[in-house]
């Protein structure tokens, strides 16, 4: 049976609408013989979108574009560019015989596009190819895309481990200047940022937050313990950066969560979410907590112009206290 998720891209005026029935100025959908999914979007200041998801068909069409499968019937990574009229200015497929997922898009200050996600065994963009050294760990990667579609540059994390490491990344930001943040989890073994900074494995879950420049160059990394199962859906970071390039990261736990010597213990059984601010050195500054003894989980974290922070989440089984306003 062919299953197809579609990709709808629309553009319309939401000014006066006062009930009246939305109006579609384009819609766009993949074409291939199985199963597609569109997970990930990005938009630029010109009203471009750039869409990512998977294929598992011999072919994927996108426009003018057609896409080919090297593998048999395994999930393929695709990234996509529409203009604001719905036209496939261009399509790249990225081949992993593995497993492979972009998790997180965004658009820097010059236009270009930052992605990052996961992969297994190895993964090809153009002409550069991450490996993972063991080929059971699932690993990171990050990259500038130019609006052309050309990359500029792709990293891994995680991926030179020898011994058996399992990580996400969740959510990225950029700044003003270009530099890029990153957040995840990691489990199992210690997770090798590069070739001079390893992050320890200080129990059986670690977040980790990281700052790179817009050359892809690390700038500090941290780790955050916490006994939470961490990489199970419902449990991912959300990250964001202000005009002063603080860092604000968020996530559950249900212990303690620490950055360096400074975090907070939950006494009660409940699982709750933790808010952590960075410097622009990565020294973390303070973090707190928000729950009872229900269960209080971070979806999204916003940071406006005026560095007004917004957290998007859910709660359930008790009232959510918040402490004073």
């Amino acid at each position: 049976m062919k299953k197809i998720i579609f990709i709808i891209l629309s553009v319309f005026l939401l000014a006066n609408l006062h009930g009246q029935t939305l109006k579609f100025e384009w819609v766009e959908s993949p074409q291939g013989e199985s199963e597609s999914y569109a997970f990930k979007t990005a938009t630029n200041i010109s009203g471009d979108n750039y869409v990512s998801g998977q294929f598992s068909s011999a072919t994927l069409t996108l426009g003018s574009y057609v896409l080919n499968n090297p593998t048999n019937n395994l999930r393929q990574v695709y990234l996509a560019k529409y203009n604001s009229q719905g036209t496939v200015i261009w399509a790249k497929h990225y081949s992993c015989p593995g497993e492979s997922h972009i998790d997180g898009m965004t658009i820097d200050a010059d236009e270009n596009l930052i992605i990052m996600g996961r992969f297994s065994q190895t993964i090809t963009f153009g002409a550069i190819t991450l490996s993972n050294v063991n080929p059971y760990n699932l690993s990171v990667f990050m990259g500038k895309i130019f609006p052309t579609g050309e990359v500029m540059w792709m990293t891994g994390l995680g991926n030179s481990s020898t011994t058996l490491v399992t990580s996400f990344a969740y959510d990225l930001a950029s700044d003003n200047t270009g530099n890029i943040y990153i957040a995840g989890d990691y489990t199992q073994g210690d997770f090798i940022i590069n070739d001079s900074l390893t992050l320890p494995n200080t129990g059986p879950n670690n977040y980790f937050v990281a700052k790179f420049n817009s050359e892809g160059i690390l700038q500090w990394a941290k780790n955050g313990h916490t006994s939470a199962t961490i990489g199970s859906p419902g449990w991912e970071s959300t990250i964001d950066v202000d005009t002063s390039g603080n860092v604000y990261l968020s996530g559950p736990f249900n212990s303690s969560i620490s950055f360096d010597s400074t975090g907070v213990s939950n006494t009660n059984s409940g699982i709750r979410t933790f808010l952590t601010k960075f410097n622009s050195d990565g020294q973390p500054q303070f973090v707190t907590q928000f729950g009872d003894t229900g269960y209080v989980y971070p979806k999204d974290l916003k940071i406006d112009y005026n560095d007004k922070l917004y957290l998007l989440g859910g709660f359930g089984q008790t009232d959510l206290l918040l402490g004073s306003t």
